[in-house]
């Protein structure tokens, strides 16, 4: 750990002092030596190359990980996922890192990655909704589409959302983009005020607005941000 710590600040614009905090981070998150050796250099890096707070980085790193199960040898990987979403959309590394964690647990729960969920927090963040209510918003949002209330059922076989636009035959949910277009030539044919209804009944009215911004985004601009 020493070893990655040097190697990491030494190649970074934060310092031993930083390192040796973000190890910290990652020891209370339950990471042993050499997970947190893993996870070091590639946090500093996603935090310094997007002008991000490592302390905020290397905990939203961690929490993610952590809430999609996988291993800290994948922390590269994520922390690529995490500047993607940032230089591809109006997201910024410490909200998204803050606000990710949020929404993880339930894309895992649902068979989603972390990709999908990043998505999905850029489609927000580009139509001007903060990422944490944008992660609270898909966390219910995705909840309520994987399990829907009787009024979600009865709103959806009347505004024409079939529940074979969420789910595949095998029982697992379409792909996000796949979900996004189908609602959106959905709510396409909607008025205004039916829409408002629609989003109500099947994501909770305090989603409503959220998941009208999801589903009112061009497919288009969804699968280029993908």
């Amino acid at each position: 750990l020493d070893d990655a710590m040097k190697a990491a600040a030494s190649n970074s614009t934060f310092g031993m002092a930083d390192a040796a905090q973000a190890s910290l981070n990652f020891a209370r998150a339950g990471l042993d030596a050499a997970q947190a050796a893993s996870a070091i250099a590639p946090a500093m890096n996603l935090a310094a190359g997007e002008a991000g707070n490592l302390d905020t980085v290397s905990k939203g790193l961690v929490g993610t990980i952590n809430a999609f199960g996988d291993s800290f040898e994948q922390t590269e990987h994520y922390a690529d996922v995490f500047a993607a979403a940032c230089n591809n959309s109006a997201l910024e590394v410490n909200t998204l890192s803050e606000s990710m964690s949020v929404a993880a647990p339930v894309f895992k729960t649902a068979g989603k990655s972390v990709e999908d969920a990043a998505l999905m927090l850029g489609v927000m963040a580009n139509a001007n909704i903060d990422a944490n209510t944008a992660a609270n918003s898909l966390k219910t949002g995705m909840a309520r589409l994987a399990e829907p209330t009787k009024q979600a059922k009865k709103a959806m076989e009347q505004y024409g959302i079939a529940m074979s636009d969420i789910w595949n035959e095998d029982g697992s949910m379409k792909e996000m983009t796949v979900i996004q277009e189908n609602l959106n030539k959905s709510f396409s044919k909607l008025s205004e005020q039916e829409q408002m209804a629609a989003a109500g009944a099947i994501f909770g009215k305090n989603q409503m607005s959220e998941w009208l911004a999801v589903s009112n985004t061009a497919p288009a601009k969804v699968q280029a941000l993908n």
